[in-house]
């Protein structure tokens, strides 16, 4: 008779590696989950240990040093007796100490344990998320085409003959007949009253936009063309991280703060002063760039649709 194996339904725990992992978020989940924590345990262990060893010996001989004897008399005949008590006490500290890569494990662990957390994957699936629910997503991180393009243009900037910050510097030239919004002007490009220096500041300004902005955003590309706009904070999102995620299939825990109906739309310019003009004057600067230098590079779209959510991502792990 086949035995049968009894199998669990507590899933096991999976090991993760986090890539990016916003540390308060992390500890105000986890205190909320424990009802509390300590980052550091220490136990302590005291212990003691005694010993009595004696040791007899005895002869009926006289010692074997007749001078001495000679002179006091000494009789070395008898019995001694010698006792010995040795007592060890020891003392053991043991730390144990949590990552905040442990951390996240244990606390993933917990809420798929729970069911606190949603597995989203499909376009149906986003009609009935509410705002502030906890989901995890996988997919490729395809980055910030704004980003891309920015990186890009300063890459090439000094090929193309110009010193960036002689440009910066540059007076512009004043023309009344190019007076107005020019994302206004109805038949034409959004961009058409720039030339190509004040294209390049234009550029450089944004650049410098997204460089002291507090928050960085990164497009996850899921299944269905379902896109996740991830909204990660640069003090946790270095360099190297983002280098390592770029271009990577990774999965993602965070809290849902947009789910865009059709219709709406994510630009991704709007961490910049560009972000104003609304979505045509985002990707009319994309083609206007791309047009002008005639480049041999893909850009992306710098507008996200629906299907799409916005994440405010606790961790972006693999």
């Amino acid at each position: 008779m086949a035995r049968e194996t009894k199998q669990s339904e507590e899933p096991t725990l999976q090991l993760v590696h986090p890539v990016y992992l916003d540390v308060p978020m992390l500890v105000s989940f986890v205190a909320a989950a424990e009802d509390g924590f300590a980052l550091e345990s220490e136990q302590t262990e005291k212990g003691a240990t005694a010993t009595d060893r004696s040791r007899e010996a005895g002869g009926g001989a006289r010692a074997g040093f007749p001078g001495l004897g000679a002179l006091v008399g000494l009789d070395m005949s008898g019995r001694v007796r010698r006792g010995e008590q040795e007592q060890e006490s020891r003392e053991t500290r043991v730390v144990r100490q949590h990552t905040e890569a442990s951390l996240f494990n244990l606390l993933r662990h917990t809420l798929i344990t729970e069911g606190r957390i949603r597995v989203t994957e499909r376009a149906d699936e986003l009609a009935d998320i509410e705002i502030g629910a906890l989901v995890e997503m996988s997919g490729e991180i395809i980055g910030n085409p704004l980003q891309q393009m920015l990186d890009f243009f300063l890459q090439i900037l000094p090929y193309l003959g110009y010193d960036l910050e002689a440009l910066m510097k540059a007076k512009k030239r004043k023309d009344s007949s190019r007076s107005g919004n020019p994302a206004k002007r109805a038949g034409g490009s959004a961009t058409e009253e720039l030339d190509e220096e004040d294209l390049f500041r234009l550029l450089a300004t944004m650049r410098g936009d997204l460089d002291s902005s507090s928050m960085r955003d990164l497009v996850l590309l899921g299944s269905e063309q379902v896109r996740a706009v991830l909204t990660l904070s640069t003090e946790f999102l270095t360099s190297a991280a983002a280098d390592r995620l770029l271009g990577g299939r990774f999965r993602v825990i965070g809290k849902v703060t947009r789910v865009l109906d059709m219709g709406e739309s994510i630009n991704l310019t709007r961490r910049t002063a560009l972000g104003l003009g609304g979505p045509d004057l985002a990707r009319q600067l994309v083609t206007d760039f791309t047009s002008e230098q005639a480049l041999f590079v893909e850009i992306g779209d710098p507008v996200v649709e629906a299907p799409a959510m916005q994440l405010l991502p606790l961790a972006v792990f693999v």
